[in-house]
């Protein structure tokens, strides 16, 4: 009995879970479906990988992208303790 009632209260979630499912997991599973296939012939391949890790524009997109979310981290993290200590102060 106390299992239906658990069951229960997780009924309300079900249309979140639809909507995750929807918008966030089913284009994840699609871009990765088509990362393998050719632009020009729909083919498997894996040429699209290859060309990612050896055209220097990637590596330095990438670096780029590795420098920002480390800085951006520590500036939000510093930013969240300078706010958490001022309210926790009295």
């Amino acid at each position: 009995m106390k299992k239906v009632r658990n069951l229960q209260k997780l009924i309300p979630l079900l249309p979140l879970l639809l909507l995750a499912i929807l918008f966030i997991f089913l284009p994840i599973i699609s871009m990765i479906q088509k990362s393998f296939l050719s632009p020009e012939t729909g083919a498997f391949t894996l040429n699209n990988y290859k060309n990612i890790f050896t055209d220097s524009i990637y590596q330095v997109a990438t670096s780029k992208s590795q420098q920002s979310a480390h800085l951006d981290s520590f500036f939000g993290y510093r930013a969240a303790r300078g706010i958490y200590r001022c309210k926790s102060s009295p």
